[in-house]
């Protein structure tokens, strides 16, 4: 039984980490994902802020990763 939950638990770790790679790969694939995920009348300067917060501006190896606050 136990060999069946942890078998199970690394197939649903590898189904989490493959539905993120996926996301992260089309939203970079299809272009800035801070200027697809504003509303079309968003300014320059509410784009720049959404993609500070959301960390759109740090490397592609740190993205998504928690950072210092």
């Amino acid at each position: 039984m136990t060999h069946y939950l942890f078998r199970r638990f690394w197939q649903s770790l590898l189904v989490l980490f493959g539905i993120s790679l996926i996301v992260f790969i089309l939203l970079h694939l299809s272009g800035d994902p801070a200027v697809l995920l504003m509303p079309p009348d968003a300014t320059k300067e509410d784009i720049d802020n959404f993609r500070k917060l959301m960390g759109f501006n740090d490397p592609s190896s740190s993205a998504g990763l928690p950072g210092p606050p």
